[in-house]
């Protein structure tokens, strides 16, 4: 058995009728054709003719009549339709002498139908733009507490990237086809097809990939397992801890009373976490507040003119409490206390 994607544009009708020829005169054929088409090895005359037809006209009757003007010449010769698509890709199988191809007497019009791809072109351009904008002023190492979401951006970054390239290429080649139908296929043209799948299929493995790894490296525990500051020992919580590229464990205790989430601790370990405090220090907003207030042992998250976060941190270690409301002077000495 083998399988083969039908991936092909109408300009790549000879790549595609090339490949079935292949398959057929090794024995294969199919049953059916969809997007996912599987081939089995059988005694056969048969052939697998492709053809290209798409209607100029607006009007729907006269659409059904061009169609059926394109489908009289197999219909005559004993030919069947075994595979369309919205593209006016056709492939007709039969065993006689099959007709002259359409595209070969005849305008495919397909001009008009490359725009759509000039428009998926543009909108993946203004995708990619819009999120390397925003992850150029988003990311930090708040937001990459894993592997899997280290490593996510430059799979979407390439993804997006991947669609930009391909259609770009399928919109030039589209517009260009009606005049440069009878054009042999180019070896340049064969290794684009396989870039364009191959780049976007790896793009959304890495991506999946990421997930995954993302899912799997999380770990819920205990608090037994990790001492943590609490609020209330009977309160339900979740702690997680992950390792990622540039923290090597990241603790993250959420701590809810009655559905209400009361407290958020963060603890960071890093090799050196001097660059990643002055991050915080210069971008308050990365932990939640407007401002930051520096004291000797620990730093004051305000927000809305209230004191609701206390961050602890030394040469190795960032830890960021959240109480979710204004801190008592109390409250910040039981909190130093026990981190100390």
């Amino acid at each position: 058995m083998k399988i083969l994607l039908m991936n092909y544009q109408p300009y790549e009708y000879q790549l595609l009728q090339d490949k079935l020829d292949t398959l057929t005169q090794s024995g294969y054929y199919p049953k059916s054709m969809g997007f996912i088409t599987f081939f089995h090895k059988e005694e056969s005359d048969e052939r697998l003719v492709v053809d290209v037809f798409k209607s100029s006209s607006r009007d729907y009757e006269q659409k059904m009549r061009d169609q059926q003007a394109f489908l009289d010449p197999y219909i005559d010769a004993s030919y069947n339709v075994l595979y369309t698509n919205k593209n006016g890709l056709y492939i007709f199988n039969g065993s006689h002498q099959p007709p002259t191809k359409y595209l070969n007497k005849h305008n495919t019009n397909l001009k008009k139908g490359s725009y759509k791809y000039l428009f998926y072109f543009v909108l993946c351009l203004i995708a990619l733009l819009v999120f390397s904008f925003v992850l150029s002023d988003g990311l930090s190492f708040t937001s990459m507490t894993s592997y899997g979401s280290c490593l996510m951006p430059i799979g979407i970054v390439g993804f997006l990237f991947s669609f930009v390239y391909y259609f770009y290429d399928v919109f030039l080649k589209t517009f260009r086809f009606d005049r440069n139908k009878n054009e042999k296929i180019s070896l340049k043209d064969k290794i684009n097809h396989i870039v364009h799948h191959v780049l976007i299929s790896i793009c959304v493995i890495f991506v999946i990939g990421c997930l995954v790894e993302d899912f799997t490296n999380t770990k819920n525990i205990s608090t037994s397992d990790h001492d943590v500051y609490t609020l209330n020992s009977d309160s339900s919580y979740t702690y997680t801890v992950n390792h990622g590229l540039l923290s090597t464990s990241y603790y993250n205790y959420k701590e809810y009373d009655n559905d209400d989430y009361v407290l958020n601790v963060k603890e960071y370990d890093f090799e050196n976490s001097s660059n990643y405090y002055d991050e915080i220090i210069s971008s308050p907003s990365l932990i939640g507040c407007d401002e930051i207030k520096s004291y000797e042992t620990y730093d004051i998250g305000i927000y809305n003119g209230e004191k609701n976060i206390v961050m602890i941190h030394d040469e190795n270690k960032i830890i960021i409490i959240n109480v979710m409301k204004d801190i008592s002077d109390n409250q910040i000495n039981e909190i130093l206390e026990f981190y100390n």
